[in-house]
């Protein structure tokens, strides 16, 4: 799966008067997207594009005969629920702190390239407080990642040592950028490989 980029455009006004690329931004996201609900009480929407791309893994993965078909359609699903569950979180950090700031959050947006968080301001401030403001909106989205990046280390950690007979790659190798750790082997009869499936994708997730 290719690494999301999230981004966060920061809008100022009333959600129904937004202006400028705000403005254009949050219209072309109902234009090519439906509403999936809300997320803290922000309405969200997922891109008809996000909907194509996962049926386009979900093919691709049919084409891999080297695992059962079960066990593809279920990495398929289970990494695009990760992935857009870390978006989401990161979105919101946004979001969150736009609140904290006295503004609101218009919409989130999840498509294929991450996600998007579209917030208002509260009018009357100062340039100078207009710039914290965005300044702390802006960083706390990429900062969800550090505790969430510590919970799944801590994860891994212990299902590692539950599955201490399974020679697995170190918890810190799955935090490196663009990084390859080596995959468990499954094996019935191969000592240091799963038994099943079901602890092969377990550990992957």
């Amino acid at each position: 799966l290719p690494h999301p980029i999230p981004t966060v455009y920061i809008v100022r006004g009333a959600p129904d008067t937004m202006q400028g690329l705000g403005g254009t931004g949050a219209q072309q996201s109902k234009d090519c997207s439906f509403e999936a609900g809300t997320v803290a009480g922000a309405p969200l929407r997922i891109s008809w594009f996000l909907v194509i791309f996962f049926v386009y893994q979900l093919i691709d993965a049919l084409n891999n005969q080297q695992l059962p078909l079960w066990v593809r359609v279920s990495l398929v699903a289970g990494n695009e629920a990760l992935l857009l569950l870390t978006v989401l979180c990161h979105e919101m950090g946004h979001g969150t702190m736009a609140r904290r700031c006295g503004g609101s959050i218009a919409e989130v947006l999840l498509w294929p390239f991450g996600g998007i968080c579209f917030t208002t301001r509260p009018e009357g401030r100062s340039s100078r407080e207009k710039l914290v403001d965005d300044l702390y909106i802006v960083a706390a989205g990429p900062a969800t990642h550090f505790p969430m990046a510590a919970i799944w280390v801590a994860i891994l950690a212990v299902y590692a040592e539950m599955c201490s007979h399974v020679v697995t790659p170190p918890s810190w190798q799955y935090l490196v950028p663009f990084g390859s750790a080596m995959s468990p082997c499954i094996s019935e009869t191969v000592k240091g490989c799963f038994s099943s499936y079901l602890g092969f994708l377990t550990f992957h997730f």
